[in-house]
């Protein structure tokens, strides 16, 4: 098992470097990966401070991230739970830190 981190996870989701986007997938694709919660947190700062994702483009990109086969992940319930909790209607922007805040 290799514990990837955040900027590996970003490259895999952002593709903005096609040379590492695609050492990561090969990564991702030949090997069982470990995520810390604190990678998935870093994750989603950087997308939405550096890249400007939505909400919505957030929990599309880490389910996606989550659904990849050999891909465990530090507190998978916990992590799981506050991605959908971002779901409600009511949730507005606030970053998935605060759903984790209020979860433990």
């Amino acid at each position: 098992m290799i514990a990837v981190d955040t900027n590996v996870v970003v490259r895999l989701l952002v593709a903005d470097d096609t040379a590492q986007a695609r050492r990561a997938h090969a990564l991702f694709e030949h090997n069982t990966i470990w995520i810390a919660t604190t990678v998935i947190l870093e994750t989603e700062w950087v997308l939405r401070g550096a890249y400007k994702f939505s909400a919505d483009e957030i929990q599309g990109a880490l389910n996606k991230l989550f659904g990849l086969p050999h891909v465990t992940l530090g507190d998978q319930a916990l992590i799981v739970q506050a991605v959908a909790a971002r779901r409600r209607p009511a949730h507005g922007e606030k970053h998935l830190l605060v759903d984790l805040d209020v979860l433990i």
